[in-house]
């Protein structure tokens, strides 16, 4: 048995990667130019899907609030790497959008900021910090390394 962390979620691409239908159809675009040798795909070039400032808010749903202290240190492992800032959502202090760790089907997240409002992280059972670092990555807008187009030029 694959551990939690490893099992594929229902509806995602790559295993742990929820997709818009605009992002669908541009993976579907890249797919077709890969058999070109022409596609490449790392983060989101599309700069509606960053986080402005670098600022990421977040809650943590009640049903992964047992689950507060991990998810704090996969918050803290990005911040301690990166310029980005992980506060606690505030709508009074002019936060409009937020990442939503919840307990869901398998780990998870959307790619990039998907606009206003709350976007989920499934941190489902067994996901440790390294997997919900991952998936943060996802919601700031990574794709998975290895499947870049260019992988092999860079992998032996």
């Amino acid at each position: 048995d694959e551990p939690p962390e490893e099992q594929e979620s229902p509806g995602t691409f790559e295993s742990d990667m929820k997709l818009t239908d605009a992002q669908t159809a541009i993976i579907e675009e890249e797919i077709a130019a890969e058999q070109n040798g022409v596609a490449t795909r790392k983060a989101h070039a599309d700069l509606s899907k960053r986080w402005p400032g670098g600022v990421v808010p977040y809650t943590i749903s009640s049903g992964s609030s047992g689950d507060t202290a991990v998810i704090q240190s996969a918050i803290a492992h990005w911040e301690s790497l990166t310029c980005l800032k992980f506060p606690p959502y505030n709508a009074a202090a002019g936060h409009t959008a937020r990442i939503n760790f919840i307990k869901d089907s398998g780990c998870w997240s959307w790619v990039g900021r998907q606009g206003d409002g709350s976007q989920d992280i499934s941190i489902g059972w067994g996901c440790e910090m390294g997997t919900i670092a991952h998936e943060i990555g996802h919601a700031i807008g990574f794709w998975h390394e290895q499947s870049r187009p260019d992988r092999d030029n860079y992998v032996t």
